[in-house]
C-alpha cells in the first residue's frame, strides 16, 4: 500500500497541531511554576504518565510521553535505553483498563 503525499500532508498537519498544544500546555505549567522534569527519573516519569492516563487527559499524556522519551535518551548515552519504567507504566495501564471493562 503506496501512501499518498495528501496522507503524509495531513499526518504532519496532526502532528503538528498536537505538538502545538503540548507546548501550550508546557508554557502554562511553566508559568504555573512547574518545571525540573529533566532531572526527574525515568520511573517516576512513567508513574506519572500512568497518572495521566487514567485522568484521560491527551495533551498530559502525550507531554509526560515526550518527558519520558527525552530522560531515557539522556540516560542511555552511555548504555541502551531502559524499557523496564515505560514496560511497567503500560502494564499497570493495561491492567486499569482491563478492570475497568469488567
Amino acid at each position: 500500500m503506496r501512501v499518498t503525499s495528501w496522507e503524509a500532508d495531513e499526518d504532519n498537519k496532526a502532528v503538528d497541531a498536537f505538538a502545538a498544544a503540548l507546548k501550550r500546555k508546557l508554557a502554562k505549567k511553566r508559568k504555573d511554576g512547574r518545571h525540573g522534569w529533566k532531572t526527574c527519573a525515568p520511573d517516576d516519569l512513567a508513574v506519572m504518565l500512568v497518572e495521566h492516563v487514567e485522568k484521560g487527559d491527551a495533551i498530559d499524556i502525550g507531554n509526560f510521553a515526550m518527558m519520558l522519551w527525552h530522560v531515557q535518551g539522556r540516560h542511555a548515552r552511555a548504555r541502551r535505553i531502559e524499557k523496564a519504567p515505560l514496560q511497567t507504566a503500560l502494564r499497570i495501564v493495561a491492567a486499569a483498563i482491563t478492570e475497568g471493562a469488567s
